[in-house]
Formats: C-alpha cells, sequence, structure tokens
C-alpha cells in the first residue's frame, strides 16, 4: 500500500495540471484598428485547433486569412452594424453553431459616441 502523503501529493498534482490544462482558453482572438485602403478596419486575429474551422465574428460569417493562424479585418461601418453601439468586446466563435466562442476586447472607445470638445483643460498634479 502506498504512502498517504504521496497518494495526497499524487492527486494534487493531478488536479493542479487539470486545472492548468482546462484553464487554456479554447479561442484565442485579440483586436485591433487597422488601414485598409482608405478605410479604417478591426483587424481580429486568432488561433484556432482546425485550420478548416468556420471563423464568427458577432454572428457572422467571416472569410480568415491563414490556417490555424488566422487573421480578417472588417470595415469599421460593418462592425458598427453587427455591435451594439457602446459595446466593449466582440464575440469570436470557432468551429460553427457547436463551435467554441470568446469576447475579444474591443480597442478603447471603437464604438462610443463622438464628441466635439469646444475646450479641453489640463492641470498638473
Amino acid at each position: 500500500m502506498p504512502h498517504p502523503i504521496r497518494v495526497i501529493g499524487a492527486l494534487v498534482t493531478a488536479v493542479l495540471i487539470g486545472g492548468a490544462a482546462s484553464a487554456e482558453p479554447r479561442v484565442d482572438a485579440r483586436t485591433w484598428l487597422s488601414h485598409c485602403g482608405t478605410a479604417t478596419c478591426l483587424t481580429v486575429t486568432g488561433r484556432r485547433r482546425d485550420a478548416t474551422a468556420q471563423v464568427t465574428l458577432a454572428g457572422h460569417a467571416v472569410q480568415v486569412a491563414g490556417q490555424r493562424n488566422w487573421h480578417v479585418s472588417v470595415p469599421l461601418d460593418t462592425v458598427r452594424a453587427w455591435v451594439p453601439s457602446h459595446a466593449h468586446q466582440i464575440s469570436v466563435r470557432v468551429g460553427g453553431a457547436d463551435g467554441d466562442e470568446t469576447a475579444a476586447l474591443l480597442p478603447i472607445g471603437l464604438l462610443g459616441n463622438e464628441a466635439e470638445l469646444a475646450s479641453l483643460e489640463v492641470r498638473p498634479r
């Protein structure tokens, strides 16, 4: 019979390794602004396990470039039509309706209201 401390150590190790493996995000996606021709676009990049898996942004299928490491650029007007105003993230799904989904953060202030400032006051601390 194994020593009880070894059994407990083995169980703790198994739980920690299993927890670390399950904590890995299944969909890894990032966003930033880029230029596409004369327009401004939202570029979304990510990784997928299956190089042929369908990618959707905010529920809309998009054609991506790349295999397991993929990227797509979507014009801001399209993003504004797909995502509610003042949203802070966009849903990214890989693998169709039954695939894995995550929420990728949008650049700060991307979908906020435009405001014209009459003045801006900056004070030293």
